[in-house]
């Protein structure tokens, strides 16, 4: 059973009717009904079919919902006509708005035809493992569900159904505590994970359930409650079985021919393939076609989309700096042309980039860049063809779970946990994959920060180190610094203060030796710094003035608190953007960094000159108004509260139609 080619929906199964009168309370023997229909271990595949195929509607993993959740997040930002993205971007979705319903009314779907299955299967002579087997695919399903309203809605507090409604008192509940609904995702999937197998002996059974996707969902679990401890157990079971590698080509975990790949862990199905008559609008949805609309939802005007949804400036700006290893054969084969990185290449087509290639034009050619465009995203999108399907129609699978997202998730528990080799190790090979700078690179460079003032041989040790700080990070460098300084005056014990062991197979610590304020010299050893410390090094606490050129040792090492900073800001949004379950959105408010990262991106200001995005800097744009510079998430952060917007409302329709339970 190839669950692709299957979108068996079951329709008059799945409905229940009323009779309004006993007179025509009369049953049909011809029709299929209820309780004809299931009678055979087809039927419980057929029915298990209907059941995936509810991912692949409009409110879960379509084109509506995994087009228009990222604006939420600090990934995405919506073009100026599409309201719906407006209203989550600005967060200003209620109980009434259009994705809020969608979402919460397709994951009952699933959620009904789960238990339909659930409810069935007992009444089937079935072999055992077979029978154990289809009841851990539906309970898997049921759990992502349950999982998608956990983390969506109501602060997790949902309507819980475990079998299927037979009378107005089992349609009409009130939610459930979120506790409980936590305690039957944690039933469905651990019952998953005991009984999933570990792979399927046939290509036809490409899109199931295995145990890796129950073990990675568990992990996903705990790790949004904190529990880093179990969630660790469950990514670092992933890691050790060996089951899954990343794939040498990024690109193959957004196209069509690399699908269900040695990445995959889950992923959801889609093809071109549609019943005759299916017009334009008619995907991601039982109107009969396979399809998902995301591709010319995403897609340029050139390449015969909508641009409804593009990259943040946050993460036009986060691709650019995602700085090459010149080192990496990887790059040597791009013949030395690319501009931006190959993650970056794959995932997003940058205004100034006239290396990659966008609907068959460059990708400065590509799109309109007007209206504060600066980027446009092609992951999931078919951007090596001249243009997408007119009829909305592409086949490109929704990438749920992928080992380099597990990868990362392992790393912030390791980091949590007490370690830093593990999680440095991972972040490398992910990054090594995409030829960018490795985290623990070690080598001599100059930086030049900007005077904080109008004296150049002033240094603000506060602000400029700062400075030197973040760009590091976002290099690839991770670093802390120690110090002291009073009165401008900065200086370190006689004795340097004590620094983590050195590892010499890891080479996870660093020295520095500050010259001046213009130049930082990394020291590979301690005894390199030390040799090169200079004579008159320590400054005296009540000095009064410094010398034009100063002259002090930095310690500089890695720690925990830095790598999961890199990891927050940088390798997660720029390894998953756009991707899976509502990836961001759940990273954000787990780490409770909603608020702080929408203030700090509404605090930037940008410019775009000749279609290239910049930050605003009044230094050197000195021919452009601050006021007429561009800006994100302004509303956002104005309004956010977390206990209003870190979940959606249940939706206006069924407090209104579930009589009695609100």
């Amino acid at each position: 059973m190839k669950l692709k080619a299957l979108n068996i929906l079951l329709t008059g199964v799945f409905l229940i009717f009323c009779s309004c009168s006993d007179d025509l309370d009369i049953e049909n023997p011809n029709s299929l009904s209820a309780k004809s229909f299931w009678s055979s271990e087809v039927d419980i595949q057929q029915g298990l079919v209907a059941t995936y195929a509810a991912l692949q509607r409009d409110g879960l993993l379509g084109g509506s919902a995994s087009t228009q959740l990222p604006v939420r997040s600090d990934t995405g930002r919506p073009n100026n006509w599409n309201a719906n993205a407006i209203g989550l971007n600005k967060l200003t979705f209620n109980d009434n708005s259009d994705i809020v319903k969608k979402r919460w009314r397709d994951c009952y779907i699933g959620i009904y035809r789960a238990n339909q299955v659930l409810t069935n299967i007992n009444n089937i002579d079935l072999n055992e493992s077979t029978k154990t087997q289809m009841q851990a695919e539906a309970r898997f399903l049921r759990g992502f569900f349950y999982y998608s309203l956990y983390r969506g809605y109501n602060n997790g507090s949902v309507i819980i159904h475990t079998t299927v409604p037979e009378s107005s008192e089992d349609f009409y509940k009130s939610p459930s505590p979120a506790e409980e609904v936590y305690n039957l995702i944690l039933s469905d999937l651990e019952f998953a994970y005991e009984h999933l197998p570990q792979q399927y002996p046939g290509s036809v059974d490409l899109g199931r359930a295995t145990w890796g996707a129950a073990t990675a969902m568990l992990g996903k679990l705990h790790i949004n409650e904190l529990d880093y401890i179990s969630a660790k157990k469950y990514f670092g079971e992933i890691l050790d079985s060996n089951l899954y590698s990343l794939v040498p080509n990024i690109g193959d975990n957004f196209n069509e021919e690399g699908e269900m790949n040695s990445e995959s862990i889950f992923e959801v199905a889609y093809s071109t393939s549609a019943k005759p008559g299916t017009s334009n609008g008619a995907a991601d949805g039982p109107l009969g076609s396979e399809a998902t609309s995301r591709a010319r939802t995403l897609a340029t005007t050139q390449g015969g989309g909508y641009r409804t949804i593009m990259p943040s400036y946050y993460m036009n700006m986060l691709f650019k700096n995602d700085i090459m290893d010149t080192t990496n054969p990887i790059n040597a084969s791009r013949n030395g042309s690319a501009k931006y990185s190959i993650r970056a290449s794959y995932s997003v087509a940058i205004a100034d980039d006239d290396t990659t290639t966008l609907y068959q034009r460059a990708s400065n050619q590509g799109g309109a860049y007007n209206n504060g465009e600066a980027s446009y995203l092609k992951k999931f999108q078919n951007w090596w063809l001249d243009r997408e399907s007119d009829q909305s129609i592409s086949g490109i699978n929704e990438r749920v779970i992928r080992l380099a997202d597990v990868m990362l998730l392992y790393s912030e528990c390791d980091l949590k946990t007490g370690g830093i080799s593990d999680a440095l190790e991972k972040i490398n090979v992910i990054r090594n994959r995409s030829g960018v700078v490795p985290l623990r690179q070690t080598l001599d460079f100059q930086y030049n920060p900007e005077p904080t003032n109008n004296d150049p041989n002033h240094f603000d040790f506060d602000t400029d180190i700062i400075e030197i700080k973040q760009h590091m990070l976002l290099s690839g460098q991770m670093v802390n610094y120690e110090f002291s300084g009073t009165n401008n005056c900065f200086y370190l014990p006689e004795d340097l203060p004590e620094l983590p062991e050195v590892d010499p197979t890891i080479n996870n610590t660093y020295y520095a030796i500050v010259i001046d304020y213009n130049h930082i010299k990394l020291a590979a050893t301690k005894l390199d710094a030390l040799e090169n410390r200079p004579i008159d090094f320590i400054k005296k606490p009540d000095c009064e003035t410094f010398e034009n050129t100063m002259e002090f040792r930095l310690s500089v090492y890695l720690d925990a608190d830095s790598i999961m900073e890199h990891i927050m800001w940088v390798e997660r949004p720029l390894e998953l953007m756009f991707e899976g379950h509502d990836i961001r959105w759940e990273d954000l408010t787990r780490w409770g960094k909603v608020k702080e990262q929408y203030d700090r991106l509404a605090s930037k200001k940008y410019v775009i000159i000749s279609k290239v995005l910049y930050e605003y800097d009044p230094n050197i744009h000195t021919s452009i108004d601050e006021k007429n510079t561009l800006n994100e998430f302004t509303q956002a952060a104005a309004i956010y509260q977390p206990e209003i917007h870190n979940y959606f409302p249940i939706p206006s329709s069924e407090q209104n139609s579930n009589t009695g339970s609100f």
